[in-house]
């Protein structure tokens, strides 16, 4: 369809929108080949009538100040008048933890005030799309907000500029509370170990969605654009389009586990086969963990035990490893997960790994420097951080370096430019993973550097030769 920017609104109406998604590995499009990945945006363009284009910028790993930089000159060069434009951001921006990624709350909403009023300056439609929900679950079913206040952001942001938001953050946590943590993973790039044939090893990636999972999501977006009358109902294809099968198989549940291991009971324990490689024992371990180990020949099965209770199992692949995660958070504290393999008729000697959980961290401590002291223009600033893995440090919002915390949770930072002269509060944050610490504020006080003038008072010059000079001792004069 031929790209008319002043086409006379009535005729625009008639015609179909074409449709921009900017996001990131979420919404982007992967190769066909790829069962286990996809992204929402190319299964939401399934659902369009064939006269409707969709322009796809996501990029895996993006964050808004990327995209607003390289891809959203390309789309205000091409948008029509009515055109829609979905700005899905939040996931990568919410990463404190990697300086590459993060994107302070005051920046994401200033960019991304700028990117729907531009849009809309153009004469298209912004349409602002909060996170998707993570494979995240209590044990009691409660679905986890991992948004890290970032949807919030996008529906403040929308609001305060008047233009519409899919809130796909509350749509997927909707419909993951109706399927329960165990039929959850099944929409997402969660597989076992053999599951897949392009996943010899398995992986457990409970951001991004495998194609199942994307059809589902991108039934819900379509919905909910008909819904806003964003889009008309006659630009989406009727009948939709079959989505593909649920990949893998669901998760045994307690019933199933006690079943198996009964029909073994009657065959004798076989030697130890099963042992776990990560963590090692006694870690403090997030409570999303994912552990990994290995199995004898024969062993097809791993079933697992937190404190005696069965809570899981998972398949072995073909190089004989396995791996395995709970499918809800673990409750923070000690406790003892327990392995046993199983073969197509006897099961193995239980292997313990005690473990301590920990769902939050302590706001970090400074020690150095004290309060009310002078530090020079580049500073040292030293402290404890317990359970955490690395320090975050924050002026204005802004994320300004990081360092490592050591196995006794000690830390030490030193800025790589120098500060200019007077009060400035640092802001400090502990990191193990995605979970942060309560901030610890701190504030610092620095001098001017005394550095020599450029002449001496008094002279003109300095002498160039100065073999015979020394200074008058007492005993000169």
């Amino acid at each position: 369809m031929e790209t008319v920017i002043d086409a006379d609104p009535r005729e625009r109406w008639n015609a179909a929108p074409a449709v921009y998604i900017l996001g990131d590995s979420v919404a982007k499009m992967v190769a066909p080949k790829r069962r286990d990945r996809a992204g929402w945006g190319e299964e939401l363009e399934r659902l369009f009538a064939d006269e409707v284009r969709v322009y796809n910028f996501s990029k895996k790993d993006w964050s808004i100040l990327s995209a607003a930089e390289t891809f959203l000159p390309s789309v205000l060069n091409t948008l029509r008048p009515g055109d829609i434009v979905l700005i899905a951001y939040g996931h990568v921006d919410q990463q404190l933890h990697r300086h590459d990624r993060y994107v302070a709350p005051a920046d994401f909403c200033h960019v991304l005030g700028r990117m729907a009023r531009q849009v809309r300056d153009r004469g298209g439609v912004p349409v602002l799309v909060t996170q998707a929900t993570r494979a995240g679950f209590y044990e009691d079913g409660t679905v986890i907000d991992a948004t890290g206040g970032y949807a919030d952001l996008v529906r403040e942001t929308a609001a305060a500029h008047e233009v519409p938001v899919l809130d796909l953050s509350e749509l997927t946590a909707r419909l993951f509370r109706s399927l329960g943590p165990r039929e959850t993973r099944l929409y997402f790039n969660w597989f076992a170990a053999g599951e897949l044939q392009e996943l010899p090893d398995g992986q457990i990636d409970t951001s991004n969605f495998n194609r199942a999972g994307c059809a589902r999501i991108a039934v819900l977006m379509a919905e909910e654009l008909k819904a806003q009358g964003l889009v008309d109902a006659r630009w989406f294809l009727l009948p939709a389009p079959v989505p593909p099968p649920l990949p893998g198989r669901p998760e045994w549940d307690t019933a199933q586990i006690e079943a198996e291991l009964a029909r073994r009971a009657v065959v004798p324990e076989l030697p130890v086969e099963v042992s776990f490689q990560d963590p090692a024992p006694g870690a403090v371990v997030l409570p999303r963990r994912v552990f990994r180990g290995t199995a004898g020949q024969g062993v097809r099965h791993i079933v697992f035990f937190s404190d005696g209770r069965p809570v899981g199992e998972t398949s072995v692949g073909p190089q004989g490893t396995w791996l395995w995660r709970l499918a809800y958070y673990w409750p923070p504290g000690l406790h003892t997960l327990t392995a046993v393999g199983l073969t197509d008729k006897a099961a193995t000697t239980p292997v313990e790994l005690p473990l301590r959980v920990i769902a939050s961290i302590e706001a970090p401590t400074v020690t150095h420097p004290l309060p009310g002291r002078v530090v020079p223009g580049t500073p040292v600033i030293a402290g404890v951080a317990r359970n955490a893995s690395k320090a975050v440090f924050l002026h204005h919002g802004r994320r300004i370096g990081e360092t490592k915390v050591d196995d006794g949770g000690r830390w030490s930072f030193t800025p790589s430019e120098p500060w200019p002269a007077g009060r400035h509060t640092v802001r400090v944050v502990a990191c193990h993973g995605m979970v942060i610490s309560p901030p610890a504020d701190w504030e610092i006080e620095v001098v001017d550097a005394v550095a020599p003038p450029a002449e001496l008072p008094g002279t003109d010059t300095l002498p160039t030769e100065v073999h015979g000079w020394r200074p008058a001792l007492r005993s000169d004069r």
